[in-house]
């Protein structure tokens, strides 16, 4: 499990980004999908949850790619 998450926030090959891109879009559209569906938000909000949760999981999985590179 440990090399597996090393390779998910350090490696920069082809595979790895792609992993890190769909891993952002599938919570992107998860939480997208409870605001609308839950009725917390207008429709117009639901559609722009999807890119500012992938525009804020980016910079917290290079933190915790950086602390997971100090520990070991």
């Amino acid at each position: 499990m440990e090399n597996t998450l090393n390779w998910f926030l350090h490696d920069n090959g082809r595979e790895a980004r792609l992993a890190r891109t769909c891993a952002q879009g599938v919570v992107g559209a998860a939480a997208a999908a409870v605001t609308y569906y839950g009725g917390i938000a207008p429709e117009w909000v639901s559609i722009c949850v999807c890119p500012v949760v992938m525009a804020v999981l980016s910079p917290v999985m290079q933190y915790l790619g950086e602390g997971a590179a100090d520990e070991g």
